[in-house]
């Protein structure tokens, strides 16, 4: 970038200075935008590398959501099953999951009710 104090003086070493600065500055502009014709194609590539990247992440989230959607619903289908049954008033066999008790124990109270 010129300065003020540039641009100054050459204005003061007259119009043939001035017509050499236009026309460096309008070298440098087609220089510039010959370069962005050019340099678009690496930052294409890139972009292009992310999108694919981006997309295989999704594709994956996709297949998980799907199979999060699927276990929540049997588990919600499995739920009613469960107070079905608590209403209905069916007795619950206790095993070492859903009793304090360790195996042992829970195996040997079903044995003494039978």
């Amino acid at each position: 970038m010129l300065s003020t104090g540039t641009i100054v003086r050459i204005y003061a070493q007259g119009a043939d200075a001035i017509l050499r600065l236009i026309t460096k500055l309008e070298d440098r502009i087609e220089d510039l935008e010959a370069q962005l014709t050019r340099t678009p194609q690496p930052v294409i590539a890139s972009l292009m590398k992310k999108l694919a990247q981006a997309n295989g992440t999704l594709e994956r989230q996709r297949d998980e959501l799907v199979v999060a959607h699927q276990q929540n619903h049997q588990l919600v289908r499995r739920i009613r099953e469960l107070e079905r049954e608590i209403e209905l008033g069916v007795p619950i066999e206790k095993d070492s999951h859903n009793s304090s008790l360790p195996a042992s124990v829970v195996n040997s109270q079903q044995q003494e009710k039978r």
